[in-house]
């Protein structure tokens, strides 16, 4: 029924009878900074966060030959750490040195942290001297337990290797002309790779080649002895060589080496000795004359 008349009504009353709601203007900013705080969160738990990934650097030390070498060992990470970064590292089965004989073991396992902001953090190992002859030997390194933003590769492992730094010796080739009388000495170097703190000793003999041991060169027969004293490098050894009018080829005979001590090895033992021809065969013509 239409009585004719009309009850005047505010703006927000007339919003309200048909259904709209006015929120004030503060309640609304604080509205939208709430819906984007909850938008971060379901976006950073939607998206990995972006790890750290350690690994060991393979690194190389020398030995010693006595006492204890410390090997600093680097893990490097992909992107630099946050605070309360941290992995943690031992020595594992696996390497062909021995623990106690060639190095301290890291077991139970040992906690590296990482500053915040570093790309890198260190640890050590301690590796024994000795002068045993041995090849280079290895050591496996394996990382655990990351903590933070630090993550692992599939296989977490590096090696150190021990570098076998005992003495290695050896010899030089050499060559002379015979000449034609007498003697001339044929002159080969025997040499260390360092000097040693102790005196290393190693036998030398003469062998034959396609030269004759008494007319062509005097031979050693037993080997004879040589000894490099703490510091020495390289000692002289000559081989007589005899000198003869016969023409004939170049001729050869060796040094060989053995039987080294004090911790050393023999690289290159053998020494080549070429005895150089120089009886070359002279011709001659007499001039002749004829009546034509």
């Amino acid at each position: 029924m239409n009585w004719g008349f009309r009850i005047p009504l505010s703006a927000s009353r007339r919003q309200s009878l048909h259904g709209a709601t006015t929120v004030p203007a503060p309640r609304r900013r604080l509205m939208l900074l709430v819906a984007a705080s909850l938008a971060a969160c379901a976006l950073a738990q939607a998206t990995p966060a972006l790890g750290a990934e350690a690994s060991i650097v393979n690194t190389t030390v020398a030995e010693g030959n006595s006492g204890s070498t410390i090997a600093t060992i680097t893990i490097a990470l992909t992107v630099p750490a946050v605070g309360g970064d941290s992995v943690d590292v031992a020595t594992v089965p696996g390497g062909t040195a021995t623990a106690v004989t060639d190095f301290t073991s890291i077991t139970p396992a040992q906690t590296v942290l990482f500053v915040a902001g570093a790309s890198s953090a260190m640890f050590q190992v301690l590796i024994a001297g000795d002068t045993a002859v041995e090849p280079d030997e290895s050591v496996l390194l394996e990382l655990s337990s990351p903590v933070g933003t630090i993550t692992l590769p599939a296989t977490p492992q590096g090696i150190l290797t021990i570098g076998n730094d005992d003495p290695q010796i050896s010899i030089t080739d050499s060559a002379v002309f015979e000449g034609n009388s007498g003697s001339i000495n044929a002159t080969f170097t025997v040499s260390l790779t360092a000097a040693s703190t102790v005196p290393i000793n190693v036998a030398y003999a003469v062998a034959a080649g396609t030269a004759t041991a008494g007319s062509d060169y005097t031979t050693s027969s037993p080997a004879s002895p040589i000894t490099f004293n703490p510091g020495d490098t390289a000692i002289a050894v000559s081989v007589s060589v005899t000198g003869d009018l016969i023409d004939e080829g170049d001729e050869t005979f060796f040094v060989n080496l053995s039987n080294p001590t004090g911790g050393a090895t023999i690289a290159d033992g053998q020494g080549l000795g070429t005895i150089l021809d120089d009886d070359d065969t002279a011709f001659s013509i007499n001039s002749v004359t004829v009546l034509e």
